[in-house]
């Protein structure tokens, strides 16, 4: 079957398949909340990377205190980065979606903000997959890892949809980084 000038192989079927459950799921729930969900998964890993290092000292100078753990200062410290890390994110994830659930209450419900709503949760979904894809072929094209430059390749040869957003992405990139201009 050929679509957009190219053939469509096995390949690029599970990608317009996983790009259809993103858009259908990103139309279900709506542009307002699939914004509001993406925020409080990226706002709880950014309160989390800036501090869980202060959960962290606390931990260590209280496991220090117990005279058993006094002789074993880096596995207290190490210890207490693998607790604090969960014990944020999770308590920073659970407040955010507390707060998402209030915001998305207070919005207009009438049924041209509902159609509009759905309408940009489509575009949502077809850019948040695009965005996806870019992320994985980046990743794995610009990286010294062996494995994953043969994932790279794997990709790239075998869906030319990937091939075609691959390209497209050198594209954009050699435009911006090229010199002369």
């Amino acid at each position: 079957m050929t679509f957009l000038n190219f053939e469509l192989i096995f390949f690029d079927y599970v990608v317009l398949i996983l790009t259809a459950v993103i858009v259908i799921f990103s139309f279900w729930k709506g542009f307002i909340n699939s914004i509001l969900g993406l925020l409080t998964w990226v706002g709880s890993v950014f309160v989390t990377i800036y501090s869980y290092q202060y959960l962290s000292d606390f931990l260590s100078e209280q496991l220090l205190n117990i005279n058993f753990l006094q002789r074993f200062e880096q596995f207290v410290s190490v210890i207490s980065i693998i607790i604090s890390i969960p014990i944020i994110f999770l308590i920073s994830l659970f407040i955010l979606k507390r707060i998402r659930k209030f915001l998305n209450s207070d919005l207009d419900k009438q049924i041209l903000g509902v159609i509009f709503d759905k309408f940009f949760g489509i575009l949502y979904g077809i850019l948040f997959s695009y965005i996806i894809y870019s992320s994985v072929l980046y990743l794995t094209d610009n990286n010294d890892v062996e494995i994953l430059r043969n994932f790279h390749l794997f990709f790239v040869e075998n869906s030319n949809i990937l091939m075609q957003i691959s390209e497209y992405n050198n594209n954009i990139i050699e435009s911006y980084t090229s010199t002369d201009q």
